[in-house]
């Protein structure tokens, strides 16, 4: 039975995690001069997670989840509070919940692949998974070839995804951006494949790549179309909408890299920009990645300001967000740098514990 690499957490431990925080975002901002201080501000947001309902749906699924890999509860309600900051805020209120849930069940459905894309020996698997979603004949059940003990957990993507597609063909507007939304989506199962291709061919990391395709495996930009879906906007702004999405999808990995990338050293899956940077600056050789203990590779990372070099790439395309903010008129673009910046805290805050 396949299993997700992340340990479980326990809604009773979400405490224990806010309160540790605080001290932490202290010493990590004390020497950000011209940074405001939202460090108390993220880490209540983390507090505020314990409260969130998720609906039966989210749970019913969650619990599907539960069966054949494990990730726990403070994931999940960490996501419906990323997704919830970093929706477009055009979505009329009656659509609101009905998107939100559909994003998390797409997002666990998304976790269900990744899992596929990040353990050696799945690639066929992987592409037999990938082949269920747009399926011409609407494939309702696993391909014959999955081995039996991978049976369930085919069948939970086959279920997720039909799932899905029946709630975004509710949306109103679905058909105005069913093409933009196929495109989205296939990006996403590609930043999957080049995944695979980086951890069975080392050789082929490099920085120009890895910007490129892996931040669609944060499913931003096919969250932004859901929400065209629900409330189009004027189309002269779409280019300038999608662009500001686009970088806020790459902030977002950004961010996520800051708080997982020294985990990952253990499990010798090294397709976080950290370090295919560290590639880049020589700070370590490939052979060095496979060989050496993860301590020392965690030693030389931190030591050479790789991850200062993750953040000043981040603040760069906020930069360019503030820009492209002045540029939409038919929504206030300034709730999703809000949103974006919150999204960091929330990683900054957490790290070690996602």
């Amino acid at each position: 039975m396949r299993t997700a690499s992340h340990g479980r957490r326990c809604p009773e431990q979400l405490g224990l995690i806010s309160e540790r925080l605080s001290e932490r975002n202290t010493r990590l901002f004390a020497q950000e001069s011209s940074a405001v201080d939202y460090a108390a501000a993220w880490t209540d947001t983390l507090d505020s997670l314990r409260s969130i309902q998720l609906p039966p749906l989210v749970e019913r699924y969650i619990a599907a989840y539960e069966e054949v890999g494990h990730r726990g509860a403070f994931l999940w309600r960490w996501c419906w509070r990323g997704v919830e900051e970093t929706s477009l805020p055009l979505v009329p209120a009656e659509w609101k919940e009905h998107l939100l849930t559909t994003k998390l069940l797409a997002i666990i459905l998304n976790v269900l692949l990744d899992d596929l894309a990040d353990q050696r020996g799945s690639e066929t698997l992987l592409e037999t998974a990938l082949s269920i979603p747009f399926h011409p004949q609407g494939r309702a059940a696993p391909a014959p070839d999955v081995p039996p003990e991978e049976r369930r957990y085919f069948a939970l993507i086959a279920e997720l995804w039909h799932v899905l597609e029946e709630r975004v063909r509710e949306l109103p507007h679905h058909g105005v951006y069913r093409e933009l939304y196929v495109f989205d989506y296939r990006q996403v199962f590609n930043s999957m494949r080049y995944s695979v291709l980086t951890r069975n061919r080392p050789a082929l990391h490099n920085l120009a790549e890895n910007r490129a395709y892996s931040p669609h495996n944060m499913n931003m930009m096919v969250f932004a179309t859901l929400d065209l879906m629900a409330a189009p906007v004027d189309p002269a702004e779409l280019g300038t909408i999608r662009e500001a999405v686009w970088y806020a999808q790459s902030m977002g990995q950004l961010a996520n890299m800051t708080a997982t990338w020294r985990r990952e050293v253990a499990a010798r899956d090294f397709a976080s920009r950290v370090f295919v940077q560290a590639l880049d600056a020589g700070v370590v050789t490939a052979e060095q990645l496979q060989m050496l203990p993860p301590e020392d590779i965690t030693a030389s990372i931190e030591s050479s300001g790789m991850e200062e070099r993750l953040l000043a790439e981040w603040r760069e395309q906020r930069q360019r967000l503030d820009v492209l903010m002045g540029r939409v008129r038919s929504f206030d673009m300034a709730h999703l740098v809000r949103g974006v910046d919150t999204l960091l805290g929330m990683h900054l805050a957490a790290r070690g514990f996602i």
